[in-house]
């Protein structure tokens, strides 16, 4: 079971409890926001996006084509984003900030002044380093903006996984024929290639469980801290 999994009924439960207090103090029911229904949509699109990270995690484990890693990593990083727009959502629903939709993005959220008098800005501020927040924003732009994934480590092993294949084609093999100083290539150099490429995405899959974990941490904090502030809002 994950870290969100074992938590992710922790706001639901904080609007059940709020009725029920409400009843208890004699009232009809809780005094209802407007924006109840969408709490709990923008909740199950946190549910969804976390289960489509681990889906990118997993096809990593089981993939070996450089078109696919490059893919699957992409949309790892983008829909990161997403999930991070979709906290900055539901934190604008629950402390009812009305702001529009389309102008949201985590960083504005926290800036804003209502939350910055409560203790989410000391959770994201807990986490930023560990889910590497900057980073994720430089490697979100660079693929949306300038059509390239920047990782070095990748590169390095298809270019090494490139020159192996070039050297292995047939045209390149006539061509040693006439130039015999040509550098020489052998299976090894395939093969090379690919276990580069297999320790490579070892270390990507544990990377990236380590950094969805957190994620996973620094949401279910988040989510307490809006279960409070709902149950507070009983009057």
């Amino acid at each position: 079971m994950t870290i969100w999994k074992a938590k992710e009924f922790t706001l639901f439960n904080a609007f059940v409890k709020r009725e029920m207090d409400a009843v208890k103090m004699g009232m009809t029911s809780a005094k209802q926001s407007p924006n109840t229904s969408n709490v709990f949509k923008l909740h199950n699109r946190i549910d969804k996006l976390i289960y489509e990270l681990r889906h990118q995690i997993e096809m990593l484990s089981v993939i070996d084509d450089f078109v696919a890693v490059r893919s699957h990593l992409k949309l790892y990083i983008i829909t990161w984003h997403t999930l991070s727009d979709v906290t900055a959502g539901i934190i604008n629903e629950v402390h009812d900030l009305g702001i529009a939709e389309k102008d949201l993005n985590l960083m504005m959220i926290l800036r804003n002044r209502h939350i910055q008098e409560s203790s989410l800005p000391k959770v994201f501020k807990k986490y930023k380093e560990k889910i590497r927040v900057d980073d994720y924003a430089k490697m979100r732009n660079d693929i949306v903006h300038r059509g390239f994934l920047p990782d070095d480590e990748l590169d390095d092993v298809y270019g090494m996984f490139n020159t192996a294949s070039l050297r292995s084609s047939p045209e390149y093999l006539a061509l040693q024929v006439k130039i015999p100083t040509l550098p020489k290539a052998t299976s090894k150099d395939i093969t090379a290639s690919r276990e580069s490429l297999k320790d490579y995405l070892q270390r990507k899959v544990n990377e990236l469980s380590k950094h969805l974990d957190f994620t996973e941490e620094m949401l279910v904090e988040v989510v307490e801290l809006l279960s409070e502030h709902v149950l507070r809002k009983v009057e």
